[in-house]
């Protein structure tokens, strides 16, 4: 593969079902349909959602204990602008 060549991944083909699932769009879709700020956890509501935040680490150990500290600060958003 040459050098800066990118593949666009815009969705995952389920294990457990073999479905087609699309990642998350902020251009089309509402954060707040697929998504859920849990205290510092970010939780998925639709398989769209579950898929993206797997692939992208919401949750993974570094963006959780950050994500604690911007809250705290008062710096995380938690509502649309």
């Amino acid at each position: 593969m040459p050098v800066g060549f990118v593949i666009a991944t815009r969705a995952v083909i389920s294990g457990e079902t073999g479905e087609f699932i699309r990642f998350f769009n902020p251009r089309r879709d509402s954060w707040f349909v697929h998504f859920v700020l849990n205290e510092s956890l970010i939780k998925p509501r639709t398989k769209i959602g579950h898929v993206t935040a797997q692939i992208l680490g919401f949750n993974d150990a570094n963006r959780v204990q950050e994500r604690q500290i911007l809250i705290q600060l008062g710096k995380y958003p938690d509502r649309p602008n």
